[in-house]
């Protein structure tokens, strides 16, 4: 029987508990560094922001509408974050990884400066069943966030994963209802 868990030791007990359930096999960190280094340009980035938003396009038949002010808020945010951790955006845009498509789509065309995303099509692992590649892309989008500085997570599961994964050390700011609190 597992007891309950404080809210203040969340992240500390679920990362033990990850780590004992699952290990990431040599595929997924070679698949991830790779991925690292392709986005970055170069060696794997000590410090970088990993932005987890969770939009629920993957659950329903069409993209959700997004306020245009509430992006601009969270990139301000993520700004405020990156400022606070001494990365530069410029240097390291922010990783995105969505379900939101086709922002994830617009991300990795580039046309946003500050942002930056794996060449993944995102889908849920309890969704259908997936070819091999895709099982790796999600596991390599849990790997590349837990790799991070800081996580701009969600109200998700996936991003629960994440932050267990990156564990203790890991900064950890909500994205949800644009809540930005820097460390």
């Amino acid at each position: 029987m597992l007891t309950p868990v404080l809210k203040k030791e969340m992240f500390s007990i679920g990362s033990c508990y990850y780590n004992f359930l699952f290990k990431t096999n040599s595929t997924i960190v070679e698949l991830g560094e790779a991925r690292l280094r392709q986005l970055y340009g170069g060696p794997v980035p000590g410090d970088y922001i990993a932005w987890h938003w969770r939009h629920y396009d993957v659950d329903l038949p069409h993209e959700q509408p997004v306020e245009i002010n509430a992006m601009v808020m969270m990139f301000k945010c993520v700004e405020t974050v990156a400022q606070s951790v001494g990365v530069n955006l410029t240097d390291k845009p922010a990783l995105v990884i969505s379900d939101f498509n086709i922002f994830r789509q617009m991300v990795a065309k580039g046309v946003f400066r500050e942002a930056t995303t794996l060449n993944i099509t995102a889908k849920h692992i309890d969704k259908g069943h997936h070819s091999l590649e895709t099982y790796n892309n999600i596991f390599v989008d849990l790997y590349v966030m837990a790799r991070a500085r800081c996580l701009m997570f969600s109200r998700s599961g996936f991003s629960k994963v994440a932050l267990w994964m990156g564990g203790n050390d890991m900064i950890k700011c909500s994205r949800d209802r644009i809540m930005c609190t820097p460390p």
